[in-house]
């Protein structure tokens, strides 16, 4: 498994969009001239007036959001609003963040398992308001996490104070990156908080992108922390030597962000058996020096016995090129745990696998699938090969080995998502013809109607409005039919296309999508993903639906949509039930306002 790390244009509709019907009607459209917003208003360029009145319709929606019912909805948006409004109204947006952290205190106290939820809920947003703060002004969000204020008042928990600092870190280190260092830094004063090291690991690898200076500096602070932990896991220290190490499967060793978990008989352990280039050897010393401290610990537990001598195992070589004089003390510590892991852990071949520098040939895995007699782990590495031969773009090969599956409705599923991702290559390579070809043969379902709104947004892209035309249509169509709470956001992104060039069918289309929304449950909505996932006995794949240039969330659109229509996209956007589609729709305004 490997963990890795993600203009619009559009088209004339034909006819007109009826009340959420498939079918279209034959007869013309009398279009009258579409009421456009004034350009000036949304230009960069705007006079001093035209940008208070822009300012001033922003800080109306705070009235909106205060309105509310849901705590966690209101919180956030409340926090983003005051970011979005910081450079123009810094006053106001003080006040609103204020009102975000009031909030964020439990009105009731109690031992009960609701008010204990409750207490770590507002815990949480006060994080989430206090990272948004720290954009803003990072002094305030400092103090606001030494205070000490936790959302019940007393903040003994550790954790909490280390997951505000890391959190207000990763926000503002696009910005402010040596503040950001001295967040994270401030996060490990109690020590490492093993929920967090995740994170600390992402940011490190971001930061050295930015600053190879402050981002070692925070390495050895952070290796000086673990040395100090009394139990280390032994994929805590891998993790760490993903900074100074690397998995040889990757294309490019020297970024940072990617992680590669492998099975060494069983065992999951994170691969880190290839150097990364460009690392000071000072810097891979340091990590060698800590790493053998700990792995020539005592270590009771029998699990971590195991992957303490794979981690040293893997760190051997790595000592004996950067640090020589520390080999015996690692070989030592090697066959002292010996006697008690399996003697498959000491066999040079069990670790083959680190070696791997890419997946195995397409004949060496079917080799490997024949010789399986379990059926039922056979159709799991059959997924598991599908899904990596999607990944690479091999669609031929994936279909083939799709054709394998023998359960019917995984089969067809599987074979759909080839489809699709194949005809998403195709509009990525600007075979458009070729993908609509592959579209109209696919049976009506969330995976054809974001191929059209590619399609659509190709054709435009090549000036072919007609062309772009049929695309919106069937796209539409196709959207209608999908029978989850993708729906709403699929017709969404098409008023956007459309936004472009004909104001007039944007309206209906953005209102058509408006009720689709508000005929969704809110939790249903909330777990919109945009990947369909395949599972057979335990084993999942996710297929992303990504085409190029098509996003289906509020923030994308809304700047096509405004700038056709303000007034009657606010008008209708106004309209949403749901509180959190209402707040991502109002943000999206006010951050298109203010760019």
């Amino acid at each position: 498994m490997r963990v890795t790390e993600y203009i619009l244009y559009a088209a004339i509709l034909l006819a007109v969009i009826q009340s959420g019907q498939a079918q279209q009607p034959s007869q013309e459209v009398n279009r009258s001239p579409a009421k456009k917003t004034d350009s000036s208003l949304l230009s960069p360029k705007m006079s001093t007036e035209q940008r208070e009145r822009m300012v001033a319709r922003v800080r109306s929606f705070a009235d909106r959001i205060l309105d509310f019912q849901d705590d966690r909805t209101k919180i956030i948006a409340l926090a983003d609003l005051a970011n979005l409004l910081w450079r123009d109204d810094e006053p106001f947006a003080r006040q609103l963040f204020q009102k975000a952290l009031d909030l964020c205190i439990p009105k009731t106290e109690g031992a009960l398992p609701e008010s204990k939820q409750t207490a770590r809920l507002l815990t949480s947003l006060r994080h989430q308001v206090i990272a948004r703060i720290a954009k803003c002004d990072a002094g305030w969000a400092q103090r606001l996490i030494e205070t000490n204020a936790s959302s019940n008042g007393k903040d003994t928990d550790i954790a909490a104070r280390t997951q505000s600092y890391l959190t207000a870190a990763l926000s503002i280190f696009n910005d402010k990156p040596s503040k950001a260092a001295e967040f994270a830094e401030r996060s490990l004063d109690h020590g490492i908080v093993k929920s967090m090291l995740y994170a600390l690991n992402y940011f490190l690898g971001d930061l050295h992108s930015k600053d190879e200076t402050l981002a070692n500096a925070l390495f050895i602070e952070i290796l000086d922390r673990l040395v100090a932990e009394p139990a280390v896991d032994a994929n805590d220290l891998l993790l760490l030597g993903t900074y100074v190490f690397t998995s040889p499967t990757f294309d490019n060793p020297a970024k940072h962000g990617s992680i590669q978990w492998v099975l060494v008989d069983q065992l999951p352990v994170i691969n880190i058996s290839a150097d990364r280039p460009g690392v000071k050897p000072a810097i891979v010393r340091a990590y060698l020096d800590s790493a053998i401290k700990i792995l020539t610990r005592p270590v009771s537990d029998l699990k971590q016995r195991q992957l303490y001598y794979v981690a040293a195992y893997q760190l051997l070589p790595k000592a004996q090129q950067f640090a020589p004089d520390r080999v015996p003390e690692l070989a030592e510590a090697m066959r002292a745990l010996t006697p008690d892991i399996p003697q498959s852990l000491t066999q040079e071949s069990t670790y083959t696998i680190l070696r791997r520098t890419g997946p195995l040939a397409l004949d060496e895995e079917m080799r490997d699938i024949n010789n399986i007699s379990d059926e039922q782990r056979s159709q799991v590495r059959y997924l598991a090969l599908a899904h990596s031969l999607w990944q690479r773009g091999e669609f031929y090969d994936a279909r083939a080995i799709a054709a394998k599956i023998k359960y019917p409705s995984t089969r067809t599923q599987l074979m759909t998502l080839i489809d699709f991702g194949e005809a998403a290559k195709l509009i990525e390579r600007g075979e458009t013809t070729l993908a609509e070809e592959k579209a109209a043969k696919l049976s009506a379902g969330v995976e054809r109607a974001v191929l059209w709104l590619g399609i659509a947004r190709a054709r435009a892209e090549e000036g072919d409005i007609q062309r772009a035309s049929e695309a919106i249509n069937f796209a539409l169509s196709t959207a209608r039919q999908v029978d989850d709470a993708r729906r709403p956001f699929l017709i969404l992104s098409a008023s956007a296309q459309l936004a472009h060039f004909d104001p007039v069918i944007t309206g209906p289309t953005l209102t058509e999508a408006i009720r689709e929304f508000n005929a969704q449950k809110a939790d249903s909505l909330a777990r919109v993903q945009w990947s369909q996932s395949i599972v057979i006995a335990g084993l999942q794949r996710d297929f992303p639906l990504k085409v190029k240039g098509i996003e289906y969330g509020f923030d994308h659109n809304m700047p096509a949509l405004i700038t056709a229509d303000l007034e009657g996209t606010l008008a209708q956007v106004s309209n949403l039930k749901s509180e959190q589609q209402l707040a991502q729709g109002l943000l999206a305004i006010a951050k298109a306002l203010l760019k």
